[in-house]
């Protein structure tokens, strides 16, 4: 896979249902080393268009997408057997599989082949030749070149020479990383699984302000094709600021393409660390601490300003962002109840102060966003990652054209092609599938294949587990954690019950010429709030 800016005249939007590319994941670390394409889904063989989701999921098992002969068409022909599939299957697969396949690549290269902006492929079928683009916003392919024609070998000829003239950031590749300072070691011949957390390891990053950062151990990489492509990488402070007075000590640098059209993700924690200050500063306890932002607005492909021009509806323009802030732990590490309980409540409370009053709703809560840090003996739960924080105002809008959230932790009503606007209770109804994740036995669970189901499915699978199956059991040691579970689960349910009696009703006073009761969407008819979940929290957790 090679990847550059294409001329305007070269490229043609290709819908595809990008419900089959994995989704980005939503914790720390990722496990993924296919190389070969998804398995078709019955939605990419009806060809139907799917918007899919910015945020995170754990990297599915990839299938082999091989239309090589199996070993049951190689063998001798017997009476009934047949060697070859039906005709319909052997065209589809043929129009579905190559695309699929380049797709699979480019998902790879984008996730997996360090800090890359974009990719570009070519497919050659038969006597023709296409050129295929990737970003984190969109894909496009250029119309087919025949080779049949003698005037579109000169052409083909041209590509070949303009792909040999590209510099590193025509092919994606960013100049910001330099070698390390001594010289690296050999790369192994067999490389352990986790070897890619080591591609950073040792490699300056030097940034506006005088900082100069050591990278280490990449702690989590996205893993999507469309969406910010967020890696999170550790790092050790060379140099920074005489203000921050960091020299020496251990961070962490996270960098994402994130839309143009966002507020910083700095701006909104800064806002919210300077009311805390005044009002509340028991909170700063559990906001992050981000010492540097940074955007590369320079690094940005020339291609987006045609992408933009012939897709107004469609792309989405988006810009290189490293952040510097204090590293944090993970919450899956809190093992002790009595601490888990105490991290989960304090982020719901910073959540609900942010709500309340910084006017922001943050709407990505998942497991990999709430984190904690230790002071002394103590532990405080953070709410972290802002990056699709949205300031409330009178006017609904999305900043994004695409879909917010993480998405084995998002709201069943979010779950449609085109979701309402994201509400506070969406958010709560996220904090109950974050507990469930934290604290239940997933092996083995319904809820392991929510990662890798398509929206429709999940939402069916979770509104069957919120209204009639419930939740699987909670693992021994967090046993009174279902207590949570139970409460949380039969808000939810209620809440539920109360749009669906309202929805009849309208449909009745549609009927009967009649006015509709009044219904509060917000709290799902009064069921559903920052009160009442809180006074379920306020069940103790007793450790067993």
């Amino acid at each position: 896979m090679v990847r550059s800016s294409l001329p305007a005249s070269a490229l043609s939007y290709e819908k595809k249902n990008w419900t089959d590319i994995p989704e980005e994941k939503g914790e720390k670390a990722s496990t993924s080393q296919g190389k070969t394409a998804p398995k078709p889904t019955p939605d990419v063989v009806r060809g139907q268009p799917h918007t899919r989701s910015d945020r995170n999921a754990k990297d599915p098992q990839l299938d082999s997408g091989s239309y090589h002969s199996t070993s049951a068409t190689q063998k001798s022909k017997r009476v009934g057997d047949a060697l070859e599939p039906p005709v319909a299957a052997k065209k589809l697969r043929k129009a579905v599989e190559p695309k699929l396949q380049c797709a699979s690549y480019a998902l790879e290269l984008l996730s997996n082949g360090g800090l890359r902006s974009h990719v570009i492929g070519a497919l050659v079928s038969f006597h023709s030749l296409e050129l295929l683009y990737y970003d984190r916003s969109i894909a496009v392919k250029s119309e087919p070149l025949r080779f049949t024609k003698p005037e579109n070998r000169a052409t083909f000829l041209a590509v070949l020479c303009a792909f040999g003239s590209l510099r590193k950031p025509q092919w994606g590749y960013p100049e910001l990383l330099k070698p390390p300072a001594r010289k690296q070691q050999p790369f192994p011949i067999k490389p352990s699984p986790q070897f890619w957390r080591l591609m950073y390891r040792d490699r300056i990053l030097e940034l506006k302000g005088g900082w100069k950062l050591v990278l280490g151990d990449i702690i989590f990489r996205a893993h999507g094709v469309i969406g910010r492509g967020t890696t999170v990488v550790r790092a050790t402070v060379e140099a920074c600021p005489s203000s921050h007075r960091l020299q020496g000590k251990a961070v962490v640098v996270k960098w994402s393409w994130v839309p143009t059209s966002r507020v910083r993700e700095a701006k909104i924690v800064m806002d919210a660390r300077v009311c805390a200050e005044k009002d509340r500063p028991n909170m700063l306890h559990h906001l992050p601490e981000i010492y540097h932002d940074e955007d590369f607005d320079s690094l940005r492909p020339e291609c987006q300003k045609l992408l933009r021009d012939h897709f107004p509806q469609e792309y989405e323009e988006r810009v290189l962002r490293i952040i510097v802030q204090a590293e944090l732990q993970p919450i899956t590490d809190l093992q002790d109840p009595g601490q888990l309980a105490k991290a989960f409540k304090e982020i719901f409370e910073c959540y609900r102060w942010l709500h309340d009053n910084v006017k922001t709703i943050h709407r990505d809560i998942s497991v990999g966003n709430l984190m904690f840090k230790e002071i002394g003996d103590t532990v405080y739960g953070v709410l972290n990652d802002f990056d699709l924080a949205v300031q409330l105002n009178d006017e609904p809008r999305s900043t994004s054209k695409q879909r917010t959230g993480t998405k084995p932790y998002m709201a069943i009503e979010l779950l449609v092609p085109q979701p309402p606007y994201h509400l506070y209770r969406h958010d709560l109804e996220s904090f109950l599938y974050v507990l469930v994740f934290l604290t239940c036995q997933i092996e083995g669970s319904p809820l392991g294949k929510w990662k890798d189901l398509a929206m429709q499915d999940l939402s069916n699978m979770k509104h069957i587990a919120m209204t009639k199956n419930g939740f699987p059991p909670t693992r021994d040691h967090f046993r009174q954690f279902r207590l949570w579970i139970l409460g949380l689960r039969d808000l939810f349910m209620i809440g539920f019950f109360n749009l669906e009696r309202h929805n009849t009703s309208v449909e009745i006073a549609e009927l009967t010429g009649n006015a509709p009761s009044t219904f509060i969407v917000k709290t799902l008819g009064g069921a559903v709030d920052f009160d009442k979940f809180k006074a379920v929290l306020e069940i103790p957790i007793v450790p067993l």
